[in-house]
C-alpha cells in the first residue's frame, strides 16, 4: 500500500514539473505542497483537477 502512495505521489510530482510552465509559481508551489503534505487527496486532486486548470496550450498543426 504505502509504494502505491509513494508512485502516486512520484507521479503526480513528475506530472506538476512538465505543467509548471502554464501555472503560476505560486500555483506551482501550493500544487506541489498539496501533494507533498496530504498524500492521497494531493496527487489525486492534481490528477483529477489541477491538470486540466490554467490556460490550454495551443498546438499548431504542420502539414
Amino acid at each position: 500500500m504505502s509504494v502505491l502512495l509513494v508512485v502516486l505521489v512520484i507521479v503526480a510530482l513528475v506530472s506538476i514539473g512538465r505543467a509548471a510552465k502554464r501555472l503560476t509559481p505560486t500555483q506551482a508551489l501550493i500544487w506541489t505542497l498539496l501533494t507533498i503534505f496530504v498524500p492521497v487527496v494531493g496527487p489525486v486532486a492534481w490528477l483529477s483537477i489541477g491538470r486540466r486548470s490554467g490556460p490550454t496550450p495551443v498546438r499548431s498543426h504542420a502539414d
